[in-house]
């Protein structure tokens, strides 16, 4: 049964419930049917990518240098005032960040040189397709539960916050460096998530306007009803959490330098692997 893990104005929030040494068969049968979150405890403990991120932030910076491609990726860069929260402007309309191109070596340097900065710009390098920048990333780090034909991404960043939102795909979410706090939320919590402007959203898809990490309950009341049904976990590196489609989640990355690889596939139209 689930515990409380954190509470908010009073309001509990439940773990995730955990499962161990998952094999894919356990994972198709047994997992998926259920339709709902699971943390995957230690799925990828093995990789060598999460072994060189225990070492040390340098270790996994080093790790993924050797294998950059060199391609020019994007990324968004928020000032210090925003306290890593990716979001609207004032006006709904524009951003609380920029963008900008990069390579994943050039990223990882400038992360390394602002880590222990107190309250640093917000960098993140977002859902990177791993396949054409880092070249033999899979065959050191392969995902056991899915078919190889899945392609992963890659999340890199310091400590931000992206609002709740909902993906139409089922998605496997991998801790590769440093720490991050999942938050979700049945999809029938949709109205108490006070979803924001649809046509014009910080990543492509709508998300919550309720700042979850401070919730204003006076602005937000109906936050509450989704906030005690919500589930919640902190991932250590070599954790995944399964993310069936259509449950919100909102995401914190903890430390300096977080990593963290996805997989996206089936969902609304299993069966059909997909990259994005």
């Amino acid at each position: 049964m689930a515990t409380d893990l954190n509470t908010t104005k009073g309001i509990s929030v439940l773990e995730i419930p955990v499962w161990h040494q998952v094999s894919a068969e356990q994972f198709d049968n047994e997992i998926v049917p259920l339709n709902k979150p699971a943390l995957l405890k230690s799925l990828a403990g093995d990789w060598s990518a999460v072994k060189a991120g225990t070492e040390s932030p340098q270790a996994i910076a080093d790790y993924l240098s050797a294998m950059d491609s060199e391609k020019s990726v994007p990324a968004v860069v928020g000032n210090p005032e925003i306290n890593g929260r990716f979001f609207y402007g004032d006006d709904l309309q524009t951003m609380n960040f920029s963008r900008a191109s990069t390579t994943l070596s050039s990223a990882l340097e400038q992360l390394l040189k602002i880590i222990d900065q107190p309250n640093p710009h917000a960098i993140a390098l977002q859902a990177i397709p791993i396949r054409d920048a880092l070249k033999g990333f899979e065959d050191q780090n392969p995902q056991p539960l899915l078919d190889s034909s899945i392609a992963p991404t890659l999340w890199l960043g310091n400590r931000a916050m992206v609002a709740p939102h909902y993906d139409i795909h089922d998605n496997i979410a991998t801790v590769v460096a440093g720490r991050r706090r999942f938050t979700l939320y049945p999809p029938e919590q949709i109205n108490n998530l006070y979803p924001g402007p649809a046509l014009s959203t910080p990543a492509g898809v709508p998300v919550s306007m309720v700042d979850i990490r401070q919730p204003d309950l006076e602005q937000f009341p109906n936050y509450a009803q989704a906030e005690a049904v919500a589930q919640q976990a902190i991932l250590e590196p070599g954790d995944a959490v399964y993310i069936p489609a259509l449950w919100w989640h909102g995401v914190e990355s903890l430390e300096g330098l977080n990593i963290l690889v996805n997989y996206w596939w089936g969902g609304q139209t299993r069966g059909n692997a997909i990259r994005q």
